[in-house]
C-alpha cells in the first residue's frame, strides 16, 4: 500500500478548509429565510427536537418516528447534536453539512489510496 505523504495530507485538509470556509461563509451572508424543502425539513427537525426537550428520550424517539410519515427520518434526527450544543436556531442546522462533508471528504481520501 502506497504511503500517504505529508503534501497530500495537507492539500486534503486545505481543501477541506477551503469548501468548508466557503460554506460557512455563504450561510452567514444568505439572509434568506429557507423554503420549499429546507423549511420543510427544518420544520421537522426543530419539532422533532422540541419533543426531546419537552418529553425527554421517549417522545423524541416517537416525534422522529412520525416526522415524515413515509420518508426516512434521518434528516430531522442529524441537527439535533447541533441545536444541543448551539440552541433551537435553524442556523445550526446548516452546520450538518460541514461535518458531512469532513466525513465525505476523509472518505474519498481514504479510497483513493486503495491499491
Amino acid at each position: 500500500m502506497p504511503r500517504k505523504s505529508n503534501v497530500e495530507r495537507s492539500l486534503a485538509v486545505l481543501l477541506f478548509a477551503l469548501f468548508a470556509a466557503t460554506t460557512l461563509l455563504w450561510i452567514s451572508l444568505d439572509h434568506v429565510p429557507p423554503n420549499w424543502d429546507d423549511a420543510w425539513y427544518l420544520t421537522k427537525s426543530l419539532t422533532v427536537y422540541d419533543s426531546l426537550t419537552e418529553h425527554g428520550l421517549a417522545g423524541y424517539l416517537s416525534s422522529l418516528n412520525s416526522a415524515f410519515g413515509f420518508k426516512a427520518p434521518l434528516i430531522a434526527a442529524l441537527p439535533s447534536p447541533f441545536y444541543l450544543v448551539f440552541g433551537r436556531r435553524w442556523h445550526a442546522a446548516y452546520l450538518v453539512n460541514i461535518v458531512s462533508m469532513f466525513v465525505l471528504f476523509a472518505a474519498l481520501y481514504r479510497i483513493g489510496w486503495r491499491p
